[in-house]
């Protein structure tokens, strides 16, 4: 449980974005936050991005996730 802490605490720091802007003067720009599983059944995160960067994010704190979840390797 320990590392599942201390990726929770460098998780921001992963950010690549620490302030957008939006492309529209006087629209705001808003980062998706999903919470999602570790593992089944286990603890779930609240992750910030995109999809494509949760998912990536995900395989680094469980690396057997697309597995687990969808019963398909990242190799196959």
């Amino acid at each position: 449980m320990k590392p599942y802490y201390a990726l929770c605490a460098v998780a921001p720091l992963l950010c690549n974005a620490t302030e957008l802007e939006a492309p529209i003067e006087e629209y705001g720009v808003v980062v998706p936050e999903w919470e999602v599983e570790i593992t089944p059944g286990g603890p779930t995160t609240v992750l910030k991005g995109r999809i494509e960067e949760v998912h990536e994010e995900l395989l680094q704190i469980n690396p057997d996730w697309d597995e687990e979840y969808t019963g398909k390797s990242r190799l196959s």
